[in-house]
């Protein structure tokens, strides 16, 4: 081997924080839907509340949906009636134990 092998590329490569969009899909009929896969580390579940509720606060309106995923391979569950007993994502009991993942929807603005 030479000073200069072939190395594979990968995210750790270039980004300092390693997050970075990992799958991106776009469905078009009655509305535009765009669902963002992001992977990330050095972020906790802390970090993907705050976020949801940033975006629920800055750029959605109308939120029809909040889902959460206790566990990978396990089917989410639907939280809305929670957030609108609540008001507010941080503010749900639900959301105060970790789970896999987090889903809102709603209109952006």
């Amino acid at each position: 081997m030479g000073i200069f092998s072939k190395k594979k590329t990968t995210a750790s490569d270039t980004l300092d924080d390693i997050s970075y969009i990992a799958d991106f899909h776009h469905e078009e009929g009655l509305w535009h839907q765009y669902d963002f896969l992001l992977a990330a580390r050095g972020y906790g579940w802390d970090y993907m509340v705050n976020t949801a509720e940033y975006m629920a606060n800055a750029e959605l309106t109308d939120i029809g949906t909040v889902s959460v995923t206790a566990t990978l391979g396990e089917k989410s569950s639907e939280r809305i009636e929670e957030y609108k007993t609540f008001g507010s994502i941080k503010a749900m009991p639900s959301l105060s134990v970790e789970g896999a993942s987090l889903g809102i929807g709603g209109m952006s603005n």
